[in-house]
């Protein structure tokens, strides 16, 4: 059976969206934040590409992309999600198991008006799933690019610290109380991030 073949145009918009397989969770505190971030930068040193916005929620994560050359949009999705899959299933102390949904939905956005109204769709999310009342929330213990945004900065660089796969040790196998599991997230996460993220207990979910 024969596919579409999807027209991918040179210096474009995109709203990206990839999804976790089911029962999997994109917990929002700082380690995992710290992954996802690492994964973005590392894949879009390979594969160039201009990451306006993105939000990333429980099952999900939403990206609005400027891509000047098609073939590092497929470049940049595979590659950041190879490597975050391998990170997260190093956490979870999984081996060869995928983590992420195949493929992923990437609309080209052609009208200004409505790239717009993609920015707010995505910044309006948490609201709108009941999850949090405003934005602002959910900056504080999930990984976006509001702040930035909010920031008024024009500049399109956001630092990160880059994780290798030795860098955190997996969740400890035996079940855990709440307290040993957040000695250990913070015994873990104190470890790993740069003086500019502040580790909270009241961030360990």
């Amino acid at each position: 059976m024969s596919h579409i073949r999807k027209v991918v145009p040179h210096n474009a918009v995109y709203f990206v969206t990839t999804s976790v397989e089911e029962g999997l969770m994109l917990t929002p505190n700082p380690l995992i934040n710290l992954i996802i971030t690492s994964c973005m930068a590392r894949a879009n040193i390979l594969h160039p590409v201009k990451i306006c916005h993105f939000i990333v929620q429980a099952t999900h994560i939403h990206f609005i992309l400027v891509v000047h050359n098609p073939d590092d949009l497929k470049g940049f999705m595979e590659r950041f999600k190879t490597e975050s899959a391998h990170a997260m299933n190093r956490l979870l102390g999984r081996k060869k198991r995928t983590f992420w949904c195949e493929g992923y939905d990437s609309p080209v956005i052609l009208d200004p008006l409505k790239v717009v109204e993609k920015i707010a769709y995505i910044y309006s999310n948490p609201s709108r799933d009941g999850l949090l009342d405003t934005i602002e929330h959910h900056s504080s213990v999930g990984v976006n690019s509001w702040l930035h945004t909010l920031s008024g900065n024009e500049s399109s660089d956001v630092s990160t610290k880059f994780l290798k796969r030795g860098d955190y040790s997996p969740l400890p196998e035996q079940d855990l109380t709440y307290g040993d599991y957040k000695n250990w997230f913070l015994t873990t996460i104190c470890g790993l991030v740069s003086a500019r993220v502040t580790c909270q207990a009241d961030e360990i979910t």
